[in-house]
């Protein structure tokens, strides 16, 4: 009897104990469910609790004594979120001559995902690929196959921790994550590499705070990495950085987007389009541009200028020396203009710096700047754009110190003989802020979505760019995109006012800007079109400088060139070594500062030889050139033209004249004998410029004008003319110098590896070589009695290198009184 009692009373404790444990499970919300580790999720109010610091934003994180825990609202899942990672400090000793990279603001990574629940208790980290799309989703439509062909990569699995039935929302914890090297925050994998980063050091890395914005949620880290001490070497040395990384909610309203255009200079999303033709696929892309809604449709809509709903924020970084924030602003402002075309005022804002804002907006990714790096690099900045519709997020330009050096050199150079003001050691501020306004004008362009539009100066005369009049309403650069931001061509009897001598945003910027912003009605591709063509029927293209297959060359069309000026490269070449010629005798007196050194004066000296190289390769490219104006079908003319012979003989003469005849202006012993600098500068430039112009690519372009039935350049005439001004000296059997007698034997050596490369091409160009080869051994013959000491010996080098490039033997015939007895 006691027995079963006993049974009784142990099966009814069991009952209730089950009971017990049953409805404790059932008040706590999910917390039953065991993921597949058969870990089980806690509370809500247990994991996050009342001592948790709490950060808002679109997404919540939570800060429980050193655990961090990410709180995602179930209606963000699925969303499309991005990761912008930047340097909010900098490692000490990172930077070197070689790799500039590594300023705090410089962009590191950024990463496009959603959030996605699966079963077992996971939260999903996945990303999506915009570069093939399709719309249809019919049954037999094309998005159905591209979704089956295009598996979204899983960046990560994360276990869920908790859940909140209340708010919908979701729980994962991060504290690990964010302490290791991950995919999403921090560097990109391809930066590492290139900055020569290894293993990420896990015990100097942690979470140094959280910041919550509406649209943004702010991590900073603190990351050390190991790297070697130098290229090659073994020995690792710790390098720790700040990184912030912001999530960025992307706008679920989607931007209306604007199809690129090739003849139109914007930055672009590109992807595969699989609705547009059925018969196969196009490649399309959305220009870059900022979301621009006028605050008064009536008014837009009616004519009038309209603010836009929300404009285009510039901060200024506070520490930028204060002395440069009004011009810095100017140029940024400067686009203003244009935007006014497109219907906007004031679409461009500048937030000048307090004591409160020193680099705050690099805190939040929605704001954009100009930022401060007290070193050099040649960035002008980046943008961060949503990959969905080209809208532009977030645009960071740079402002390097060593900017203004860079400013300076270029100025003294290029208008030193035109405006006083610029023959000093250090120029004024008003001076150098009107530079610096220019200067930044061009890196609002990129931050605005347009690319570089180097082919608009080709719509500029000579006659218009040394016009005071003319430049008082007309920019002389074409475009403020380009490079140009001096007028080099300008000559001293012009009498141009120095304002007139900076680059500006130009009508060309203008009609740009309007095609790209202003609102239409839909559908608006026709209405675009028509601009374009309306436009080019003035003579006036917009040159994008987009390559084009099809055509056998080594460049683009030579109208297209980063910071020539005018319609004539030549003539603008030779206005710029006549402003050269006026500086270089005064190099040392216009930069000496009493008390210091030399070296601004050797500094300027290597930057006019870059200069004066840059004249010659803008007329250069002459030959053998291609012009190329894209064009749709319904605009008449020709798409592909050669340049004309008359342009490209008058190109050769400009380079025979002022590079390879010995440039004795350029040849300045004061300057050497106080500088690290020689002649061998200049030797240097006009070596490889005749190696480009005796390259086998450069004579494929004229091979292939002439297989056009082209009246152009024929190779063997080329040939003729090149040599001919490279061994000028043999006609008159007049001397050579030394700088000649190098240039001769570059000719010949590489005359004789395109023989030989050629030697069993099917090619008539190995015919044309080879028989050049023959004709130039033979002059050299010819002219060699008439020279005696140091000119024979180099005229008998000359003759053997090619009779063995030619002929090959082991050792050629010799004459015991005169090597060029014997013939061969």
């Amino acid at each position: 009897m006691k027995k079963t009692n006993c049974r009784l009373y142990f099966k009814v404790f069991s009952t209730l104990i089950a009971l017990y444990f049953s409805i404790s499970a059932s008040a706590q919300v999910k917390d039953s469910t065991a993921n597949s580790a058969g870990a089980r999720m806690r509370a809500y109010k247990a994991l996050i609790t009342s001592k948790a610091k709490t950060y808002n934003s679109f997404v919540r994180m939570h800060q429980v004594d050193d655990k961090y825990y990410l709180e995602i609202p179930d209606s963000l899942l699925g969303r499309e979120i991005l990761t912008v990672n930047r340097l909010g400090r900098a490692a000490a000793d990172f930077r070197s001559a070689d790799n500039p990279f590594g300023y705090s603001g410089d962009l590191i990574g950024e990463n496009l995902f959603h959030f996605e629940k699966s079963a077992g208790n996971k939260l999903f980290v996945k990303m999506k690929s915009y570069k093939e799309r399709a719309t249809d989703t019919t049954f037999n439509g094309m998005k159905r196959s591209l979704e089956r062909n295009n598996s979204e990569s899983l960046l990560q699995s994360f276990t869920i921790k908790a859940t909140n039935d209340s708010t919908h929302t979701t729980v994962i914890e991060l504290t690990e994550y964010l302490n290791q090297d991950n995919l999403l925050f921090g560097f990109a994998q391809q930066v590492k590499m290139i900055s020569g980063l290894g293993m990420m050091l896990n015990d100097r890395s942690y979470i140094e705070s959280v910041k919550g914005y509406p649209d943004n949620l702010f991590i900073r880290m603190v990351r050390t990495y190991n790297k070697p001490v130098s290229k090659g070497s073994a020995t690792l040395a710790p390098f720790t950085f700040e990184i912030n990384s912001s999530m960025i909610l992307l706008p679920k309203q989607l931007m209306a987007t604007r199809t690129a255009d090739k003849r139109v200079p914007f930055q672009q999303v590109d992807y595969i389009d699989f609705d547009q033709n059925p018969l196969g696929v196009v490649n399309l892309g959305y220009i870059y541009r900022w979301r621009m809604e006028p605050s008064n449709p009536a008014d837009y809509n009616g004519g009038k200028l309209s603010k836009p709903k929300t404009p285009i924020r510039m901060y200024l970084d506070a520490q930028i020396p204060k002395k440069w924030l009004p011009y810095i602003a100017e140029g940024l402002l400067s686009w203003n203009k244009a935007f006014e075309k497109a219907g906007y005022q004031d679409a461009i804002e500048v937030v000048m710096p307090d004591a409160d804002s020193s680099q705050v907006y690099l805190e939040n990714a929605h704001l954009s700047g100009v930022i401060f790096k007290p070193g050099t690099g040649e960035s002008w900045g980046n943008i961060v754009r949503d990959p969905r519709t080209g809208e532009i997020l977030q645009a960071q330009l740079n402002f390097y110190l060593q900017d203004l050096n860079k400013l300076y050199n270029q100025y003294l150079i290029q208008a030193g003989a035109l405006d006083p003001q610029s023959r000093r050691p250090t120029f004024t501020t008003e001076l150098m802020g009107r530079l610096l306004a220019a200067y930044m004008s061009q890196q609002m362009a990129n931050a605005l979505g347009l690319k570089a539009n180097s082919g608009a100066s080709a719509a500029v005369r000579i006659s218009d760019i040394r016009n005071n009049n003319w430049l008082n309403n007309h920019a002389f650069n074409g475009s403020i995109t380009d490079q140009a931001l001096i007028n080099y061509v300008a000559q001293p009897q012009d009498a141009i006012d120095p304002k007139n001598l900076l680059a500006r945003v130009s009508e060309s910027d203008l009609w740009t800007i309007n095609w790209g912003y202003r609102l239409l009605p839909s559908p608006e591709a026709k209405a675009l079109n028509k601009q374009i063509i309306d436009r080019s029927n003035k003579g006036l293209q917009m040159y994008s400088g987009e390559a084009v297959a099809g055509i056998n060359r080594t460049t683009l069309d030579p109208r297209i060139q980063s910071g020539d000026l005018s319609n004539d490269a030549v003539q603008a070449g030779k206005s710029g070594i006549a402003n050269l010629k006026k500086v270089v005798p005064n190099l040392l007196s216009w930069t000496i500062t009493p008390g210091q050194g030399y070296q601004p004066a050797g500094d300027v000296y290597k930057q006019l030889i870059a200069q004066y190289n840059q004249y010659l390769r803008y007329a250069a490219n002459q030959i053998g050139g291609v012009y190329i104006d894209i064009k749709n079908s319904d605009q008449k003319g020709e798409v592909f033209t050669f340049t004309s012979l008359a342009k490209q003989q008058e190109a050769l003469r400009f380079i025979q004249q002022e590079a390879f005849k010995t440039p004795q202006w350029l040849n300045s012993p004061k300057l050497y004998a106080r500088t690290e600098t020689d002649f061998d500068l200049v030797g240097k430039v006009q070596k490889e410029l005749l190696g480009d112009l005796l390259d086998a690519k450069t004579l494929s372009k004229l091979v292939t004008a002439e297989s056009s039935g082209e009246k152009g350049y024929s190779p063997s005439a080329y040939l003729s003319d090149l040599s001919n001004g490279i061994f000028s000296e043999l006609a008159q059997h007049s001397a050579f110098d030394n700088n000649r007698r190098e240039l001769q034997k570059v000719y010949v050596n590489k005359l004789i590896v395109l023989v030989q490369a050629m030697a069993k091409s099917d090619s008539d160009l190995s015919s044309v070589m080879r028989m050049h080869a023959t004709f130039l051994m033979k002059r050299i013959k010819t002219a060699s009695g008439s020279y005696k000491g140091i000119g024979a010996s180099h005229l008998t080098d000359l003759y053997e290198r090619l009779y063995i490039g030619l002929h090959n033997p082991a050792q050629p015939e010799r004459s015991n009184t005169n090597p060029f007895s014997t013939v061969r």
